[in-house]
């Protein structure tokens, strides 16, 4: 639904640009119109803000957000759209997922489970080590 799309837009930007993250959509109108035709908004949607939906998903947004009929959405329009939903913390969790099993990690100190034991010989899993599945 419309709904679900704008919280999973809004948890993908607020993950990636934090409290500026209006400045991830201004930053991708490239031509500066103002303006994202639909393969801009598929564009930001997928490679800036990793959301991995359908194309169904994502168009039934553009068109929501297509007020006029012209095949362009609004920039601004779109913030305020996003704007207006809650933060979807499955579209949080599959960006930090990503980040954590990738080592892009979006936020410091997560890295991947290694197999080796500390050096204190302790089988902690807090230290990393994931002896059962080694």
């Amino acid at each position: 639904t419309v709904e679900r799309m704008r919280s999973r837009l809004k948890g993908a930007a607020y993950t990636l640009g934090g409290t500026d993250w209006q400045r991830l959509l201004r930053d991708h109108d490239t031509e500066e119109e103002g303006w994202f035709d639909w393969f801009e908004f598929r564009f930001v949607c997928r490679n800036v803000l990793k959301l991995p939906d359908d194309n169904g998903s994502l168009r039934l947004v553009f068109d929501h957000l297509d007020l006029m009929g012209t095949g362009k959405a609004s920039v601004e329009a779109t913030i305020s759209f996003v704007a207006k939903g809650g933060v979807s913390l499955e579209a949080c969790m599959e960006l930090l997922g990503q980040a954590a099993w990738s080592n892009r990690s979006l936020i410091g100190g997560l890295r991947e489970p290694s197999c080796r034991k500390p050096p204190d010989g302790s089988r902690s899993r807090d230290e990393g080590w994931m002896g059962s599945h080694c």
